[in-house]
């Protein structure tokens, strides 16, 4: 079974010979070298084609971005004190980000600024290029802001941000609505682009917006705007027949019902810790009554830094039974430093070994 087909059947919830591993969330040099099975010089001077081994090694099917390190001491491209003080001085109050949104066109005029030929040929081009490098994986990259951005605080900072959204939140409103609709009209081409081109329909999006203990803002103005405006982002690929999985950060569970009403096919991640489980989601249905389909299987943070192989095929096995084997396998976020290789092995060997019959 080639990789595609293992990935399309069982999103389809067809047979499979085994399960579909996921790849691109290794991030260190370390973990590159060890699975590509390379020394030091070898990995810097060619980290694509080493990292891209190491995934070829690993038995992966599908990728969904590919990290590499820039240094020996990189591994994820970390937010610097200096980004963050630019955000600070740029935005230092809750009315600067609120003089930044009302400048903004009006949303009714998004599709005024916005040029669907080129947004097509661009996207075709960049599918085309990383396919073409990618080999027999199958490129299914990440398109996390698919139904609008809540992640402002990348461009305005936390504190000016959320200031904005708890003092202004009516005002703030446009910064969305404008989001959504960019979103919606990038969505159109893309539905046309994927299936003009054959492209793997299961996509992953999501956006971080809860912490460790909830929602960073009130469950219900999510509810009232936010979500709404993302489901109408994401009809297009909806309605192209896309499997969307939403990547869940943080403590997702009070605002699951919102989620699960945008559309969305499974989800993928869970930081259990924050109490949200797969046992608890795996109960819920889509908003079509289909069982989810999850990414994941084992834990970054927990399992593959602190436990053994052992732990690591309990974890997954853990994750097939509760979700009756609607699983793609993958880390529930990027595997850092930190992790043991002999643990991360253990988890992108586990379809290897347990094939199905």
């Amino acid at each position: 079974m080639t990789c595609r087909e293992r990935i399309e059947r069982q999103m389809a919830g067809a047979p499979v010979d085994r399960l579909p591993v996921i790849g691109g969330w290794l991030t260190a040099a370390s973990q590159f070298q060890a699975f590509a099975e390379c020394t030091e010089q070898e990995f810097w001077a060619d980290p694509k084609g080493m990292a891209l081994r190491a995934y070829r090694n690993l038995g992966v099917d599908g990728m969904i971005c590919l990290l590499l390190p820039t240094t020996p001491d990189d591994y994820r491209g970390g937010l610097t004190e200096e980004t963050r003080r630019a955000r600070r001085e740029a935005y230092p109050t809750p009315e600067s980000v609120l003089d930044y949104v009302r400048v903004l066109p009006e949303p009714e005029h998004v599709a005024d600024h916005f040029d669907s030929a080129a947004y097509y040929d661009e996207i075709v081009t960049s599918m085309q290029k990383d396919q073409a490098e990618l080999g027999e994986f199958v490129h299914m990259p990440g398109r996390w802001d698919i139904d609008g951005s809540f992640m402002w605080y990348l461009t305005f900072g936390y504190e000016s941000y959320l200031g904005a959204l708890g003092q202004y939140p009516e005002e703030m409103r446009k910064l969305f609505e404008h989001s959504a609709e960019q979103s919606r009209l990038q969505n159109e081409v893309l539905a046309r682009v994927y299936t003009d081109h054959g492209f793997c329909k299961l996509m992953l999006m999501g956006q971080d917006i809860c912490g460790q203990t909830g929602p960073m803002v009130s469950p219900k103005w999510l509810e009232k705007v936010y979500f709404p405006l993302g489901k109408r982002a994401v009809q297009p690929l909806l309605n192209a027949g896309f499997r969307l999985i939403w990547h869940s950060d943080g403590h997702i569970l009070p605002i699951l019902d919102p989620i699960l009403d945008l559309g969305v096919a499974g989800f993928q991640g869970f930081q259990a810790e924050t109490g949200t489980t797969v046992d608890i989601v795996a109960r819920r249905k889509t908003i079509r009554g289909e069982p989810l389909m999850f990414l994941g299987g084992y834990s970054s943070t927990t399992t593959l830094v602190t436990g053994t192989p052992d732990d690591v095929r309990r974890e997954i096995e853990h994750y097939l039974e509760i979700t009756e084997g609607r699983l793609f396998l993958l880390s529930t976020n990027t595997v850092n430093p930190d992790a043991k290789i002999e643990n991360i092995r253990a988890a992108f060997n586990y379809a290897r070994e347990h094939p199905f019959s």
